[in-house]
């Protein structure tokens, strides 16, 4: 098994563990610590769609309600990500810090 695929199994079974998150800030507050610990590992080895995995793993630990705001949140923001090449990158609009700081802002 690869270290990336490792790394990400290790995602899979901590948002597992945290599934369906509410807003309860000790346990949110939880996931972020471990999320943002072992995503960072991720994010130092080469990848293809990094940012847009932990994005989808960590928005897959939140209740549906809870997403749905956080979708809303997002939209009406309208932030989009530009590459190096000035292009804006739909599938990959938001970075994985920027979802868990406006989930953050959500739980405080």
């Amino acid at each position: 098994m690869s270290e990336e695929q490792d790394t990400i199994d290790q995602l899979r079974k901590l948002t597992c563990k945290y599934k369906n998150i509410l807003l309860l800030e000790d346990y949110f507050l939880a996931l972020k610590k471990h999320f943002m610990y072992i995503a960072q590992k991720y994010l130092k080895l080469p990848a293809v769609t990094k940012n847009k995995d932990l994005v989808e793993l960590f928005a897959k630990s939140l209740n549906n309600i809870f997403q749905d705001v956080l979708n809303l949140r997002l939209s009406l923001l309208k932030k989009v990500k530009i590459d190096k090449f000035g292009r804006s990158r739909v599938e990959d609009s938001y970075s994985f810090e920027y979802v868990i700081q406006k989930v953050v802002k959500l739980v405080s």
